[in-house]
């Protein structure tokens, strides 16, 4: 699999950082998090809005988060089609902020959303005539929430965002853009050759997952989830999802399904047919340490996890 990414200048990390006052820098979720510390490092630290842990789906902002996105001059978020609860007050107490949403940049590969692995839909609705919504298509994608937004699962979106958070810092802070550029680029490197260490694998056994998160992931590195609980958003499946997905994990000789630590684990033992293994699967990074090692860290965790169904 291909993964491009223009050549950057390569620049000492062993420059002391020029003193200056460093912007700062709100963050939504700790993957993104992570990636604005590998380009901070050395100069400041990013804050974190929605605390590892907590769904990014329908987590409730606090005064003190308010205080935070008023006081910051950057902030990092994946976007509305995330985070949608998220989108107004940004505009209210955060107006001075440089706002980058992260799905909205033109270096973004996007893949479409809600339409959670079409076989299992396929089954779920039988009735269903698709014909009637080609007519929509280009509609759709003109309207928040038409995309996946799990869009940090692909380490090649990653890399292209590295030198856009350096851009965005540099303008406030020039002095150390020269620092933010080589951290920037040293971490692309980084993440390159991670890309090269899991295209090695194995990944292509079907699996089912709690919710439709990993689509990029799976796209990227040729992983087969055979369907999801839930939907994209986290919605509750249907009788009608729940027996075409006993049906498509039998026939499919599905062994293993993976959810991730907010999805109720119950929910998933009653979906399932007995004797298929539940395993943790985590988005989020939610139980790693919060820093520059968490992005790789979960990614490499993810391939982990996928790789263990085809052991079961």
């Amino acid at each position: 699999m291909p993964h491009l990414r223009p050549t950057l200048a390569v620049f000492s990390l062993l420059a002391t950082p020029a003193m200056a006052e460093v912007p700062l820098v709100v963050t939504d979720i700790a993957p993104v998090h992570s990636l604005v510390s590998m380009v901070m490092q050395g100069v400041g630290q990013p804050d974190l809005l929605i605390p590892a842990g907590s769904s990014p789906h329908d987590f409730s902002l606090r005064p003190s988060d308010a205080a935070r996105l008023q006081d910051a001059d950057l902030i990092v978020w994946i976007g509305e089609d995330l985070t949608p609860w998220l989108a107004r007050p940004l505009s209210i107490v955060a107006e001075d902020a440089v706002n980058m949403p992260l799905i909205e940049l033109p270096v973004t590969l996007l893949r479409e959303g809600g339409h959670d692995h079409d076989t299992l839909d396929a089954a779920a609705h039988p009735d269903d005539d698709h014909d009637d919504h080609d007519d929509h298509d280009d509609h759709d994608e003109e309207i928040h929430g038409s995309h996946d937004p799990h869009v940090w699962l692909d380490p090649v979106n990653a890399i292209a965002w590295l030198p856009e958070i350096a851009s965005a810092l540099t303008k406030q802070d020039p002095q150390n853009g020269p620092l933010y550029s080589a951290n920037a680029a040293n971490a692309a490197d980084m993440l390159d050759q991670l890309l090269d260490e899991l295209a090695q694998g194995d990944l292509a056994r079907p699996f089912i997952v709690s919710h439709d998160a990993f689509g990029y992931f799976e796209d990227r590195f040729d992983a087969h989830a055979l369907g999801s609980i839930a939907g994209a958003n986290a919605s509750a499946p249907g009788p009608a999802r729940v027996a075409a997905l006993r049906d498509a994990a039998r026939a499919a000789d599905v062994r293993c399904v993976l959810v991730e630590p907010q999805f109720n684990s119950g929910l998933a033992e009653a979906v399932v047919p007995q004797g298929v293994t539940i395993r943790q699967i985590d988005a989020m990074g939610s139980d790693l340490p919060l820093g520059t090692t968490l992005y790789p860290d979960m990614i490499r965790s993810i391939a982990a996890a996928i790789s263990g169904c085809a052991d079961e």
